[in-house]
């Protein structure tokens, strides 16, 4: 399935919603991010793709029993939702699942040593601050200078205990935490971001560690780690999972799918469908609605080779005739 970016959708949704990125982008952006809602709530029936694959390099975890060593695994990001598979130097790892127990109805009946587990509870950040149980210095930037003033909660582990702070953005560059920091249990972000924010680790040598980088869509991050038994750090565990929903903001965000008209009847119907509730809006939004689905069915049918059924007779063995000649047997009716 061919893909675009969001400049090219909210581009291509200005005529339907009758306006200009220019004049009123939040807008246009919130209604891109509604039609690939609706689009990708329609996964099952238009068999549009709902998994992705990617590689991960094992990282050492501390949270567990207080050990660095205790816990292997990687975080997923926040496009992916379940794991359905894993594999470690080309070798199919074991996989546990809460998701796939649900699935199946069963749990794996014996240990494997090498598994893959759902760590329990979620984690404020893609990264934890490294080494575990020392006392760090925790910056905080925003990536939009039209965010300085606003405050990002924090809730963590230092000297005096648990603790909340709120840091304030600034326009330009790193805003450093009072208070030295063991562990991040919480935060919080603004929820009118016009960008991204970015927290840090920076110790000493004031070299900065990326922790995660927010997006502006988001209000309380939260992460999905996964544990890896039998596995070294820096080992590659190549994955496979159910795909997660997230809104899109930037420009260059990738959107999952270049299909003008389906994109741009999907908008009309918004439009209609917000507009009122008379019968005649109605039967244009039922109108345009039909015309996307139509648009995804036939995309899906060309990058799948689905054919309606029926379309073609099953292959018939050649007869022979009394000379021992071939005939051509006719396959479509």
């Amino acid at each position: 399935m061919s893909k675009t970016t969001l400049a090219n959708m909210l581009k291509w949704i200005e005529q339907p919603f009758q306006t200009t990125v220019s004049r009123e982008r939040d807008l246009l952006v919130t209604q891109a991010n509604k039609i690939r809602r609706m689009f990708y709530d329609m996964y099952r029936e238009f068999e549009m793709e709902v998994d992705v694959q990617e590689c991960f390099r094992v990282q050492s975890y501390g949270h567990c029993s207080g050990c660095p060593d205790d816990a292997r695994g990687f975080t997923l990001p926040p496009y992916m939702q379940n794991v359905e598979a894993a594999w470690l130097s080309s070798e199919p790892l074991l996989l546990y699942s809460k998701w796939r127990e649900y699935k199946v109805g069963r749990k794996p009946s014996s240990d494997a040593l090498m598994a893959v587990y759902d760590m329990p509870g979620s984690f404020p950040t893609e990264r934890d601050l490294c080494p575990f149980g020392c006392l760090h210095s925790v910056q905080f930037m925003a990536k939009c200078p039209s965010d300085a003033g606003k405050k990002v909660k924090v809730e963590f582990k230092s000297t005096d205990g648990r603790e909340e702070e709120y840091v304030e953005l600034v326009r330009s560059g790193y805003t450093k935490m009072s208070k030295g920091v063991y562990e991040i249990n919480a935060v919080v972000l603004p929820t009118d971001l016009k960008g991204g924010v970015v927290i840090a680790q920076s110790d000493d040598s004031d070299k900065l560690r990326i922790l995660s980088e927010y997006q502006p869509w988001e209000h309380v991050p939260s992460y999905r780690r996964v544990k890896v038994t039998g596995a070294q750090c820096d080992e590659a565990v190549v994955v496979t999972a159910s795909r997660q929903y997230t809104d899109l903001y930037y420009d260059d965000d990738i959107v999952e799918t270049d299909n003008r008209i389906a994109i741009e009847n999907a908008a009309r119907f918004l439009f209609y469908s917000e507009s009122g509730t008379g019968q005649d809006l109605m039967q244009k939004a039922a109108f345009h609605l039909e015309i996307a689905k139509d648009a995804l069915r036939g995309m899906n049918s060309r990058d799948i080779g689905v054919g309606k059924e029926g379309d073609l007779a099953p292959s018939q063995p050649a007869r022979r005739s009394r000379l021992h000649r071939n005939r051509r047997s006719h396959t479509i009716r």
